[in-house]
């Protein structure tokens, strides 16, 4: 049994697919309104238990802001949690 912290510092360039507001029954596509780009930090750890499966866990946090248009009037980050479960073959 082995445990693995990790740091990863990554750029990605990917257009966004679908972004869509509801406020008051309305739905509203806002796919514009957001950056194609996105730096950010994974931090985490993976715990293997056997030459076969790990269980492993992170965060990731937004660097830069996403959203088109804010000068100065607020951040919007990427932040999210991510767990995963290893098979190995």
């Amino acid at each position: 049994m082995i445990l693995n912290p990790f740091f990863v510092f990554s750029h990605q360039k990917t257009p966004p697919f679908s972004a869509k507001s509801k406020y008051e029954g309305e739905s509203v596509d806002v796919k514009e309104d957001f950056k194609g780009t996105n730096i950010s930090a994974l931090i985490g750890a993976e715990y293997k238990f056997s030459d076969k499966f790990s269980l492993g866990a992170g965060y990731n946090a937004g660097l830069t802001n996403i959203a088109k248009g804010t000068d100065g009037d607020g951040k919007l980050t990427s932040n999210g949690f991510s767990i995963n479960l290893g098979i190995y073959f």
